[in-house]
């Protein structure tokens, strides 16, 4: 809702959205929405007619977390200010899938791009100091870094927007921790 108030007209591209209703929750009229599915819940959701209620609404097909052709039509959006949501869609994956997709979207999304994001393990994490980039620690040893993907908030992660999410959501019941994956408010410099 933070996106929305900040930019009405705004885009917001959700990954993986399954049968999520953000929406019709968040919809202020003005905001375009997508949701890139894989091919088989896309056709679900098309046939059976869910989230078309506007034309400012779409679903649409994509192979799978890292097809790049939606981000190559994204650089046709000129300066729309656009949120990516990848709640769930990279939770689960293993490192090397994540970091495709984080160097893939640095490589193709223009700045300013916002990006919601979860991962299990190993957890995303920034360092604790000024303007630092997003890491991806290996199981290796290793560690990923992207430099063009600072957090939105200053400090750390946004811990107000994870505290939010895990407060709306019923998910941390899932775990066995009985806590969800951290949540990251990203920003493409």
């Amino acid at each position: 809702r933070d996106y929305v108030a900040r930019n009405p007209l705004g885009l917001v591209i959700a990954l993986d959205a399954g049968l999520c209703t953000r929406f019709s929750r968040v919809d202020n009229g003005t905001l375009r929405w997508v949701e890139l599915d894989p091919p088989h819940l896309a056709e679900f959701k098309c046939a059976h007619r869910l989230g078309h209620a506007s034309d400012r609404h779409a679903v649409a097909r994509c192979c799978s977390i890292a097809c790049t052709g939606w981000m190559d039509c994204l650089r046709g959006a000129g300066d729309v200010p656009t949120l990516l949501i990848a709640e769930g869609a990279l939770a689960r994956q293993p490192p090397e899938v994540v970091d495709a997709f984080l160097t893939r979207a640095s490589l193709r999304l223009a700045p300013g791009t916002e990006l919601i994001l979860d991962h299990e393990a190993p957890p995303l994490r920034i360092p604790p100091r000024s303007r630092a980039c997003l890491e991806l620690p290996s199981l290796d040893g290793s560690v990923a870094r992207y430099p063009r993907l600072r957090p939105f908030c200053e400090g750390d992660a946004s811990t107000a927007l994870g505290r939010a999410l895990r407060d709306a959501s019923r998910v941390p019941r899932l775990y066995q921790d009985g806590g969800a994956p951290p949540v990251l408010h990203l920003r493409f410099a």
